[in-house]
């Protein structure tokens, strides 16, 4: 049974004091100290746009990608569609990962929430780029955006045999403190494995033992 598979998430937010405060400031009802750090994200927000847009194979951040590979530590990008509107779209196709895959064959590449959007594109990359990674985080609200919508299942049923068993990593997304930690989605992936059919050992593969693997962790 998956419910006795050991599961170690690979996409969560730590919640900070510092990140609480400002995420304060997008909430109703504000007090004035939440009122005060949302009016500093915006300054800081004006300020950030002065800063043209990067591309993730920017080589300006080459170095970074160098030194992750070098240390042997994965690297997570967010693509597609976000819930934050100043996000802009035209930055967010994991095609653009491509050349950064390719420059750097021996640094792993995770492409969070499957494409969040971006799936066509997403599964292209796992034919080029054997060191890119996907996780299947979050609640999946882009699967019914797109022109056919999907199911969690259709979504890792592709993955799974696009990527194969060894590049598919579960997440949940978790991040807000009163939300707690979304074991619905847990049970929902774990679900979905059992009514696809797919092996124990291929299950145990998805739900911690390729994050471990990549984080070099006993599992």
């Amino acid at each position: 049974m998956t419910a006795d598979i050991p599961v170690l998430d690979g996409h969560m937010h730590l919640l900070t004091a510092e990140s609480q405060r400002e995420e304060g400031g997008w909430m109703p009802a504000m007090s004035p100290a939440l009122a005060d750090a949302a009016r500093r994200r915006r300054e800081r927000y004006e300020r950030e746009q002065a800063v043209p847009s990067a591309l993730p194979n920017d080589e300006r951040a080459y170095p970074v990608y160098a030194r992750a590979e070098a240390l042997g530590i994965p690297v997570l990008f967010h693509f597609g569609v976000t819930l934050d509107y100043r996000s802009d779209l035209r930055y967010a196709n994991p095609l653009d990962l491509h050349a950064v895959a390719r420059d750097f064959p021996g640094l792993p590449l995770i492409v969070a929430h499957a494409g969040a959007g971006f799936f066509r594109e997403t599964l292209f990359l796992a034919y080029h780029c054997a060191n890119v990674y996907v996780d299947t985080s979050g609640s999946g609200a882009w699967m019914g955006y797109l022109p056919r919508p999907l199911t969690l299942r259709e979504v890792l049923g592709r993955v799974l045999e696009v990527f194969g068993p060894d590049r598919v990593l579960f997440g949940s997304d978790s991040r807000h403190a009163a939300e707690g930690y979304r074991h619905w989605l847990l049970r929902e992936h774990r679900e979905a494995l059992e009514a696809l059919g797919v092996p124990e050992t291929e299950r145990r593969k998805v739900l911690g033992g390729n994050m471990a693997r990549l984080l070099r962790l006993a599992w």
